[in-house]
């Protein structure tokens, strides 16, 4: 009997856990990003007045760069949005990726290394990169893509975003 029980225990904690993650995906994650100014941004601390993509990358990723270099090219479309470029690579790449794309021209763009390490490849169970995520102003997940990102889709998802 007792063995029944603390396997009735385990598996409602497991199930719980699981269930708090699902739940807490659906928000905005809180995590730091270390930025190659050497500054760290603590996402809980972003204003909350205008919609995040979040873009999870790697600067040597194929697929990642080109959905980055078709981005750049239709910045005007993302104006009203805070952009997160948040990788896990050394933070030599994430410089060469910076002066490469000139990415300090865009304000509303924060590009750095997630901290803790891992993290959103923890949370979102990531395979691979890009992974793309719009959330409202308010933190809410609207729309997150983890494989090919169709940017005029976004960009619509966007527009439709309060």
């Amino acid at each position: 009997m007792k063995i029944i029980f603390r396997f009735c225990k385990i598996a409602f904690l497991s199930s719980m856990f699981f269930i708090s993650s699902a739940v807490h995906a659906q928000q905005m994650p809180a995590f730091s990003i270390l930025q190659s100014n050497g500054k760290t941004l603590n996402t809980a601390k972003l204003p909350h007045t205008k919609p995040v993509v979040l873009i999870y990358f790697a600067p040597d990723c194929d697929h990642c760069t080109k959905l980055l270099s078709a981005m750049f090219g239709k910045m005007s479309q993302f104006n009203r949005a805070t952009i997160l470029l948040v990788s896990f690579k050394p933070m030599n790449e994430i410089t060469d990726f910076e002066k490469k794309y000139k990415t300090a021209a865009y304000k509303n763009m924060i590009v750095g290394i997630e901290q803790p390490l891992y993290f959103l490849q923890r949370l979102y169970q990531l395979q691979s990169t890009p992974y793309t995520a719009l959330f409202d102003k308010s933190g809410k997940l609207i729309v997150d893509y983890k494989t090919e990102t169709p940017l005029n889709e976004l960009i619509a998802q966007l527009k439709r975003t309060k």
